[in-house]
């Protein structure tokens, strides 16, 4: 088998001339950023678009005061699994008992 070998590399020559030839450069494409183009054209928005920001923050302002009127109470919260975590009405949040638990569940 050796032979066999032998004869098969025997022309095989590693002069600069034989090299393979490198492959082709594949074109580039524009990268794109994080957080959108800051050269990007203003457009102008549309008037109902404004009325609808001007709804949304009414709302949102309207629940916030709601939620700021609510009692906070101590409360006593029980998992699945018997164990129970003290809280506090509409403030304790469940990523904050995750987080309590353990950080990987948050």
């Amino acid at each position: 088998m050796s032979a066999e070998l032998e004869a098969q590399t025997a022309n095989i020559s590693l002069n600069e001339n034989s090299a393979p030839a490198p492959s082709p450069a594949k074109a580039s494409k524009p990268k794109k950023g994080k957080g959108g183009d800051a050269a990007a054209p203003q457009v102008d928005r549309p008037e109902f678009i404004e009325h609808r920001n001007r709804i949304f923050d009414e709302l949102f302002q309207k629940q916030k005061e709601e939620i700021a009127s609510k009692p906070r109470e101590k409360i006593t919260i029980t998992l699945p699994n018997g164990s129970e975590r003290e809280g506090t009405s509409w403030e304790t949040t469940p990523m904050e008992i995750a987080n309590s638990i353990s950080k990987s569940l948050a």
